[in-house]
């Protein structure tokens, strides 16, 4: 029986030769090994094929896969989900590397260019039993990339992912010290209170002061103006019906 990889990593490679090598060097370099690489160059005008070709002769956790141009980058990705072989599916693109997006905002921060990095917990508590770190530092060294890249700031709490710290014994509390460590660091921070996590009140409120704590300059970044209970899309920690409730608590904590 073929064993199957932890992860098959779907990687639409087009036009991407100046980058694919920097971009494999930081796959191998992760701790975790587990894993298949699926290259998908569609008809590119440079040695892209080729390079990926070589690539995956030199590492057979790497595949390269030609496909007629299509337009439209999602049919890179579809056919690596058709073909992956591991238990989950992640994406990177061809010309992404850990520092790629990090240098593209130190030269827009550079012109006076504003720019919000985003992160969360709900990744670092996926990553917490494989690199045998907490989630709190796992947090932290985005953050610090998130300072170090010359970003304004940072949209961070766990937004939609809210239920995966949420479901993990002190999950809601490394959310207020993540909150907390952007705030020490001068970030301007949005912390993502859109996403509802639980039906009780009290878990609600309780994350909610969480997030005030730290002085958190965006609570949330939304709100459902529909009830949550006519809300098929799990619905936000706050609607409209809780308006004078919110206005309040702005005022009793002077935030």
């Amino acid at each position: 029986m073929e064993r199957k990889p932890k992860f098959t990593i779907v990687t639409p490679a087009y036009q991407t030769e100046p980058f694919i090598d920097k971009m494999v060097e930081s796959l191998k370099a992760q701790t975790f090994g587990d894993f298949e690489c699926i290259l998908v160059v569609e008809e590119s005008k440079d040695r892209s094929l080729e390079r990926c070709e070589e690539i995956s002769r030199e590492d057979a956790r790497f595949t390269a896969v030609s496909l007629p141009k299509s337009g439209s980058g999602s049919a890179s990705y579809n056919y690596g989900i058709r073909e992956a072989k591991g238990e989950y599916e992640v994406f990177i693109d061809g010309d992404d590397t850990p520092y790629s997006k990090a240098f593209l905002n130190s030269a827009y921060a550079s012109r006076g260019l504003k720019v919000r990095f985003t992160s969360g917990s709900g990744s670092e508590v996926l990553m917490g039993n494989s690199e045998k770190k907490s989630m709190l530092y796992l947090e932290c060294r985005c953050l610090y990339v998130t300072k170090g890249a010359g970003s304004q700031g940072i949209q961070n709490g766990s937004v939609s992912c809210i239920g995966i710290p949420g479901s993990v014994p002190a999950g809601i509390r490394e959310v207020m010290g993540e909150n907390l460590v952007a705030a020490l660091l001068g970030l301007e921070c949005a912390s993502s209170n859109d996403q509802s996590f639980s039906n009780s009140d009290m878990r609600r409120t309780a994350r909610t002061m969480l997030q005030f704590m730290p002085g958190t300059d965006f609570i949330f970044s939304g709100y459902a103006a529909e009830p949550n209970y006519d809300n098929m899309f799990a619905g936000s920690n706050f609607d409209a019906e809780d308006f004078d409730d919110y206005n309040v608590f702005q005022r009793d904590m002077q935030i």
